[in-house]
């Protein structure tokens, strides 16, 4: 995985070729082939390529990998006011320092900040969404709101196992508070995000073009399954070829 998203992401900035995928099953194309969904999610190597570009690295140089790991680094310790402001709104101060302090120690958050791996930022935005949930529910604010539905959507774009949780969550702010206009704003906003890559399909004629990726079925799976090997090795062996049909995956 960490060779497919930093070769793709050397694609769209070293190349500038912005609506192009990676698939290392096809490694001798050229360009990758592009007529097809993306093989893995999107975003991850999409916001690596940004901010390669912003700060004017290389992806292709093998020095570039230092300057990723550092800003990696740098917004992993500013995940740690996300985590103070949870568990400030959940328990108090007390318990807001010692979740910090307990955050920063840990070696699970502090090993991908080091590798190229989607799961950085699957830890940053799957936090903001728990995060933007409770100061929605705190403040009734519709910038919360707005926020919650762009971290869902993100954390989509991301790997489809939020697939599970946003409905769920939209349904119950909704109920708890007899407030139905901000779970709408986050919907709209969670819909508006995911529509950048079916754009993106529209523009390339990809089809299915809500199919954000070919491997979102095994991702969901895989995140959602505490047995996740046993399944997944059903669907493969069951002859339905693609296993479970999510189209806006």
């Amino acid at each position: 995985d960490a060779h497919t998203f930093r070769n793709w992401s050397r694609i769209l900035a070293d190349e500038g070729r912005w609506l192009s995928d990676f698939n290392p099953n096809h490694v001798g194309s050229n360009p990758p082939v592009t007529s097809a969904p993306f093989h893995q999610t999107p975003l991850y190597p999409y916001l690596l390529a940004a901010g390669a570009r912003l700060m004017g690295w290389q992806l292709s140089s093998s020095q570039s990998i230092p300057s990723i790991v550092i800003m990696q680094m740098i917004l992993g310790l500013a995940l740690a006011y996300p985590v103070y402001r949870i568990a400030l709104l959940l328990g108090g101060g007390r318990l807001a320092r010692g979740c910090v302090v307990a955050y920063l120690l840990c070696d699970v958050a502090l090993y991908y900040q080091t590798v190229v791996l989607r799961e950085f930022i699957l830890m940053i935005v799957n936090t903001c969404v728990v995060w933007a949930l409770l100061e929605y529910m705190e403040t009734r604010r519709m910038r919360w709101a707005v926020l919650l539905g762009a971290f869902l959507g993100l954390s989509i774009l991301g790997k489809p196992t939020f697939l599970v949780v946003a409905p769920p969550a939209l349904v119950f702010i909704a109920i708890r508070g007899r407030v139905y206009r901000g779970p709408l704003l986050a919907v709209l906003m969670m819909v508006a995000v995911l529509a950048v890559p079916v754009a993106r399909n529209l523009v390339m004629n990809v089809q299915p073009p809500l199919k954000i990726t070919t491997r979102g079925s095994l991702e969901y799976i895989h995140g959602n399954s505490y047995r996740s090997a046993d399944p997944v090795m059903n669907i493969l062996n069951s002859g339905g070829g693609q296993g479970v049909g999510w189209d806006f995956e």
